[in-house]
């Protein structure tokens, strides 16, 4: 191999190849992320777990009235997104129902979940 097919080769993995494994390592760190937060959402009525929205490259701005007790439904939805996320997009993973942060942090005698920093860091040590 010369030079000029060396070049031309790197300049193609650099193109190409890198591009690829960006696009596969943020998929299933988003994937795993969406997993976590919904499983780990307490469940009275299913709304707050039903609520987790998965957008690329745009934020969800308002709560849905959706419900989902089991988190499959919401799980699945936010996977056909997440798979459609290109290389060196965002992808959002966010939920509006009014009564998150208090799911999230507690308040007064209700201890909070810490599901969004407990999948942080579960999520951490997976991909490191």
């Amino acid at each position: 191999m010369d030079a000029n097919q060396f070049s031309l080769s790197l300049r193609n993995f650099a193109a190409v190849e890198v591009p690829k494994k960006i696009q596969q390592i943020h998929q299933k760190v988003a994937l795993e992320a969406l997993k976590g937060l919904v499983m780990k959402t307490r469940v009275r009525t299913g709304r707050a777990r039903g609520n987790w929205q998965v957008e690329n490259n745009n934020r969800p701005e308002t709560a849905t009235m959706d419900t989902d007790p089991d988190g499959s439904g919401t799980i699945q939805k936010g996977s056909g997104v997440i798979a459609a996320a290109m290389p060196f997009s965002v992808t959002y993973i966010t939920n509006n129902v009014v009564y998150i942060v208090y799911l999230e942090d507690g308040s007064g005698k209700f201890p909070g979940d810490h599901m969004m920093a407990r999948t942080i860091e579960e999520v951490k040590r997976m991909f490191r």
